[in-house]
């Protein structure tokens, strides 16, 4: 209990401001500090960096003081000048990336990010977290209305790509740079450069192999009590997840291109949700000793956006397995044609429990979808002898229809999302653009009038394809 002679500060610490959590305000350092042994600085007291670099303005960002000595404090101040140049601070992309992106790739624990960004106001942190600082600032790049910035999302692209390879080529491999990596890339292909980010996520998948993380995938979360090495856990996993799933979502947008990694089995568990905010001690237990389902647990509860589009893009996996071998059509339909029911079923389980109007399952749908295209798409593309065959020739007809299907299904749900779109505008799958441009291709090849008139049924399709490439800066 405090005495009522102890000084208090007048405003609350740095990390319990961002945590958004009450603060006791002690001096010189408040309970939640001294608990976990962390440097507490009150607003008015946060240092720019060690060895007097410079000075932080209101926002925190550093205006330079005298030239960097290491890499870490080069790198801190050409991040800290690029949030300046776009109006932002540290404080508010985070804010913004924890309550908007994070939901649908939770690849970067709050907790660790907080402590880490506290810490860094102690000194220069080390350069590989002022890149993913940087690439966090990069995928929340929206600048409010009314300010005034010097610097657009093309400048801030090219300057994480160019940071990062300087980073990456002196320094070892580590998570933050990782997680990095893993959003610059996601930034490229929802920016429609297939290419660029195929590139990119190839280094991470390298790097999540020098760092081991192709272990974690099957290691059980069940310490007994907090423990952070448990949350690390939670993290990697995650982080493991997502190269293998951007790497196949990838790789379907890029001809003749090949995974490194290898998709795990239907046994293998599934990725976990990360709090978007600092949790108590209690509450991370229930996190953490939580059995989580595996891949092939279709009808689990509480699986999150990332588990569902783990899910969904095994199936996307098999696919792309499946129409890669040398054998002809007609030996690879009932196989083909065993994914499609099965990927039939997994959209109809999305569908059902209402994840799209939710959010959360928005990822897997398109994903689901993108699927369907690729494996309805093949068989149409096929010619040559095989056609004679009666079962190909009804398989093709099979898969005109289910393609006139897929393409008016999602006309309906982007029809049901612009209404929505400010809202939820993070959680258009980052394949949007790839996938209406199939299913609006395919409708006006086979020239299937869907319902409402042929260009009614597709201004939906456009007019959310225009809000996603605003969001995107396409």
């Amino acid at each position: 209990m405090t005495s009522p002679n102890t000084k208090r500060a007048v405003r609350v610490c740095y990390l319990c401001k961002v945590r958004k959590k009450a603060c006791d305000k002690e001096l010189p350092r408040c309970g939640y500090c001294i608990r976990r042994g962390l440097d507490c600085f009150y607003d008015d007291r946060i240092p720019a960096t060690s060895g007097d670099i410079g000075q932080a303005n209101a926002q925190g960002i550093l205006t330079v003081a005298k030239r960097p000595t290491t890499l870490g404090e080069a790198v801190y101040l050409q991040v800290c000048h690029i949030l300046r140049s776009t109006g932002r601070s540290i404080l508010e992309i985070s804010e913004q990336f924890f309550e908007s992106f994070h939901h649908q790739f939770p690849i970067v624990s709050a907790i660790r990010f907080y402590e880490n960004a506290v810490e860094a106001q102690c000194g220069s942190p080390p350069a590989c977290f002022s890149i993913l600082i940087l690439a966090i600032c990069l995928i929340t790049l929206r600048p409010p209305e009314g300010v005034d910035v010097t610097i657009g999302p093309k400048d801030v692209y090219l300057t994480a790509k160019a940071l990062f390879a300087q980073v990456q080529a002196v320094t070892h491999a580590s998570t933050a740079l990782l997680q990095a990596g893993i959003l610059i890339s996601t930034f490229e292909f929802a920016s429609g450069l297939s290419e660029a980010a195929y590139v990119s996520i190839g280094i991470c998948a390298r790097m999540s192999q020098i760092l081991g993380l192709n272990g974690v995938e099957n290691r059980r979360d069940g310490a007994p009590s907090y423990s952070k090495s448990a949350i690390i856990l939670l993290e990697e996993r995650n982080i493991w997840w997502a190269v293998m799933i951007l790497e196949r979502v990838i790789i379907s947008e890029v001809p003749g291109a090949k995974p490194i990694t290898e998709y795990p089995g239907p046994e293998t568990v599934l990725p976990s949700d990360l709090p978007s905010e600092q949790r108590s001690r209690s509450e991370w237990n229930d996190v953490i000793v939580l059995e989580t389902p595996r891949l092939y647990e279709l009808y689990a509860r509480d699986i999150g956006s990332l588990g569902r589009l783990a899910q969904a893009v095994y199936f996307m996996d098999q696919i792309l397995r499946v129409v890669n071998l040398q054998d002809d059509l007609a030996s690879k339909l009932p196989e083909l044609t065993r994914l499609d029911e099965e990927l039939r079923i997994v959209l109809a389980l999305l569908m059902d429990q209402n994840y799209c109007a939710r959010g959360v399952g928005c990822q897997a749908i398109g994903t689901s979808f993108r699927s369907l295209f690729l494996l309805h798409e093949y068989i149409l593309a096929q010619t040559g002898p095989e056609e004679l065959d009666a079962s190909v020739m009804e398989q093709k007809q099979i898969s005109d229809a289910a393609l006139n299907n897929a393409a008016t299904m999602i006309a309906d749900i982007a029809r049901a999302r612009l209404e929505e779109k400010k809202k939820y505008l993070d959680t258009i799958p980052l394949c949007f653009v790839y996938l209406s441009n199939v299913a609006i291709k395919h409708v006006q090849n086979s020239h299937c009038n869907l319902t409402g008139g042929f260009l009614e049924s597709l201004a939906p399709l456009l007019e959310l394809e225009y809000a996603f490439k605003s969001r995107w800066n396409i």
